[in-house]
C-alpha cells in the first residue's frame, strides 16, 4: 500500500492512460468515519503514505481521489 505509486505509474505508462480524464484512485482512510469523504486540498494527501508516493510517482495531483472513511467507531456527523 506505501508505494502504491509505483504500480499506478506503471498502469498508465503501460496503458497510455490520460489521468487527468481516466484515473479515478479510491483509498480508505481510518481517521474519518464510515461513508464521510471531505476533500483534501490539491496536492495534499492528509498523510495517507500511498496516496503520497501516488502523487510523488506521477508528479501530479490531476487526476480524481476518492477518500473514504472506513473508521467504525467515529460517528458521523455533517460538519
Amino acid at each position: 500500500m506505501n508505494l502504491s505509486g509505483l504500480s499506478v505509474r506503471e498502469l498508465v505508462a503501460e496503458h497510455q492512460v490520460d489521468w487527468i480524464r481516466d484515473l479515478i484512485v479510491v483509498y480508505d482512510e481510518l481517521d474519518l468515519a464510515v461513508g464521510r469523504d471531505p476533500h483534501p486540498a490539491a496536492g495534499e494527501f492528509g498523510g495517507h503514505n500511498g496516496m503520497g508516493s501516488i502523487l510523488g510517482a506521477l508528479g501530479t495531483d490531476e487526476f480524481l481521489r476518492i477518500r473514504l472513511g472506513v473508521s467504525p467507531e467515529r460517528k458521523v456527523t455533517d460538519g
